[in-house]
């Protein structure tokens, strides 16, 4: 999942109780696996660096305390309307030399035309970044001018389609960049104690499997920041319209590495003085510059065109994330029933973490191509969350690309698919207003069964519990389940008891 959010809830028909650790420092739940033998079974946090400050929270239902996490830590920020649209993507399109990229790109905007398609974004992959020459690499925040030679202009046709555009970008840079030496010396990268220079590793460089050496930018740095600060705007300018913070978990090789926690890195005093004498990264927390790279993204995009509200895609997110950047979603994941399935209790926990626009990459990140059948209820079911996006790197024949799934790519499937697509647009409003609420509110749209029926006995049986995975509330008007195994036709639900007076089913056939 790529996310450092350190929130334990318990809920019980008693009521709702939930432990918050605020430290940015790496740690672990152990949930029940724990036994003494004066006290028993417990459970227990434990972390690798600094003191330990934790919230507990307690509530008579999930509301209460999911309402309260958010006074302490902060409220999500509302999505733009547009972003509850279809959102496409697939890493193999920024990554074509033969056509164009850019020519593939406009070739998969005029097939959503020709199939009746609509469509809102485009997760642009970091392919439109990577060096023209040797030694091949993603240099964030440059253009390869042989896959988009004119790259406003092909901003500005996909617009005219009333497609907005999501630029993937990372926070390291390789060592070929052209930039990197001068960051070196400006101290935008951690230092390495052990040689006084820059905190040197192995980073992803080109396509699957590759790499190569460069650094990480250090957000606590006057001059990474700045960094990374113009690079958003000038992408801005050019017409990429949100940014994709990507690969942005910072998995820095050693703990040791030291920060420069510069208090005048950002605009406001969100980072400690800087005479103080730890710095070590493990202390800190990876998942701090997680934060900053949301804010420096956020801010941005703002600076640039104040009177629009700022859309930043996370793959990483801490608890106060969200606070900059409005959406995630679950990271790599395979092709699979089972991973359908099993993704909805992901969503589930990523609500009552505010986590409020999530969403799965349909179909599969990795993995094979899915079949017509699980493609088709993938989308059927996924069109019925907050985040709807289809964006793969698909290992085939081309492991460098990797291959896409397109809605087109099995014509038996195309009414149906064009059908639940055409849906989610019908269903915006209602999202939107849903996200509204929980901007205020913090209630997720997507939510646990039992949500606000706390009341009902049977919510708290074995079998509902479980049933997280195959049955979901959007808002309080839809109860949503999915399709789960090839062939199959017919699934149950669980209709919860609305009060003793409810005899505990509908009768469909009644005259209404």
């Amino acid at each position: 999942m790529y996310k450092h959010i350190p929130l334990l809830v318990r809920a019980t028909p008693k009521g709702i109780v939930a432990t918050f650790s605020t430290s940015h420092a790496r740690g672990y739940y152990s949930v029940g696996s724990e036994m003494d033998g004066m006290w028993g079974y417990f459970k227990v946090y434990r972390q690798d660096f600094g003191g330990l400050e934790e919230y507990t929270m307690i509530g008579r239902t999930l509301q209460e305390v999911v309402t309260l996490y958010a006074e302490l830590v902060g409220y999500p920020r509302l999505v733009p309307r547009w972003a509850f649209g279809y959102l496409a993507g697939g890493m193999r399109y920024s990554m074509m030399d033969s056509p164009r990229a850019s020519e593939a790109l406009m070739e998969f905007a005029e097939k959503l035309t020709k199939y009746d398609i609509p469509c809102s974004g485009f997760q642009m992959s970091s392919g439109y970044t990577m060096s023209e020459e040797e030694p091949r690499s993603r240099n964030v925040f440059t253009w390869n001018k042989h896959r988009f030679p004119d790259p406003k202009g092909f901003c500005d046709e996909y617009h005219k389609r009333g497609i907005r555009l999501i630029a993937n970008i990372k926070p390291y840079i390789l060592a070929n960049h052209p930039e990197y030496d001068d960051l070196v010396d400006g101290g935008a990268f951690f230092t390495d104690p052990r040689t006084g220079k820059t905190g040197v590793a192995r980073l992803w460089s080109a396509g699957g499997g590759t790499s190569g050496e460069g650094g990480h930018i250090d957000f606590t740095s006057k001059a990474g920041y700045n960094f990374w600060y113009n690079g958003v705007k000038e992408l801005r300018k050019v017409g990429m319209d949100c940014m994709w913070n990507d690969n942005n978990e910072y998995l820095l090789p050693s703990d040791n590495w030291q920060l420069a926690l510069e208090s005048s890195a950002t605009s406001e005093g969100t980072i400690a003085d800087a005479e103080l004498e730890r710095k070590d990264t493990g202390l800190w927390g990876r998942a701090l510059h997680t934060e900053l790279m949301g804010k420096s993204s956020h801010d941005a995009l703002l600076e640039v065109v104040p009177h629009e509200r700022p859309f930043v895609l996370t793959r990483s997110a801490t608890a106060g994330t969200m606070r900059y950047a409005s959406s995630t979603w679950s990271g790599d994941n395979v092709t699979s029933w089972e991973g359908m399935r099993g993704a909805n209790a992901l969503s589930l926990n990523a609500g009552m973490s505010l986590l409020q626009c999530y969403g799965h990459d349909i179909g599969g990140f990795e993995g094979p191509q899915p079949s017509p059948e699980l493609l088709l209820r993938w989308v059927q079911l996924g069109c019925h969350s907050p985040r709807f996006a289809i964006n793969c790197y698909k290992t085939g024949n081309d492991s460098f690309a990797g291959d896409v799934i397109e809605p087109w790519m099995y014509p038996g499937i195309i009414p149906e698919l064009r059908k639940a697509i055409r849906r989610r647009y019908t269903m915006i409003p209602y999202l939107y207003s849903l996200m509204l609420h929980s901007t205020r509110t913090a209630i997720p749209p997507q939510r646990w069964t039992g949500w606000g029926y706390e009341h009902d006995p049977e919510i708290w049986s074995n079998q509902l519990l479980k049933d997280g995975e195959t049955q979901y509330w959007l808002g309080d008007t839809l109860l949503i389940g999915g399709v789960y195994e090839p062939g199959v036709s017919e699934a149950k639900v669980y209709l919860p008891r609305k009060g003793s007076a409810d005899p505990g089913f509908l009768n469909t056939n009644a005259p209404h």
